[in-house]
């Protein structure tokens, strides 16, 4: 995990101490997976090829721009507005 993720982090705060949530962010320090799944931030490790996770996150990725609620975010930021999000 890098310190780019800090926002994944500072909304998962509820699930995870806040004082882990809070080392992680402000230290901006890199995690093992070991100590991201202990703080509860995932269920599982999942070992796969980096052309594996690649693969998957290209997909996904790809999925998820086609939402209508990848549409909204951007569109309502342009409008000045609260989105407007429906899980689709």
């Amino acid at each position: 995990m890098t310190p780019s993720s800090s926002t994944v982090l500072y909304n998962q705060a509820d699930t995870v101490s806040l004082a882990k949530a809070m080392e992680i962010i402000l230290m901006t320090k890199n995690v093992t997976a070991a100590e991201v799944l202990d703080a509860g931030l995932i269920n599982a490790v999942v070992t796969m090829s980096l052309a594996d996770g690649l693969r998957l996150e290209a997909f996904l990725s790809g999925t998820l721009r086609g939402t209508e609620d990848a549409v909204e975010g951007p569109k309502a930021f342009a409008e000045k507005r609260k989105p407007s999000f429906q899980a689709r």
